[in-house]
């Protein structure tokens, strides 16, 4: 008998992360990546140059570093806004 061989394919997530007026990139990741892993990829970060005081945002909403990332989405890092003391 032969052995059959069974090959796992592991559906990728492409989502798009802007920083700034003409930053933007396209990334593919796993399904279960959070926003947090995303934002604090060096190679993003490095990309698109943002710093650590920053919101992200999609579909206009503030999102926690801890949700997950749908396919499509599109991630809009700003600088956070300075509080007054």
């Amino acid at each position: 008998m032969a052995k059959q061989e069974q090959k796992i394919l592991i559906a990728m997530y492409h989502i798009t992360i802007k920083h700034g007026l003409s930053g933007s990139i396209t990334k593919s990741v796993a399904p279960n990546t959070t926003v947090g892993d995303v934002i604090h990829d060096q190679a993003v970060k490095a990309v698109l140059g943002y710093g650590e005081n920053i919101t992200v945002l999609c579909d206009g909403e503030a999102l926690s570093l801890t949700e997950a990332v749908s396919d499509g989405d599109t991630l809009y890092v700003e600088k956070q806004a300075a509080a007054k003391a």
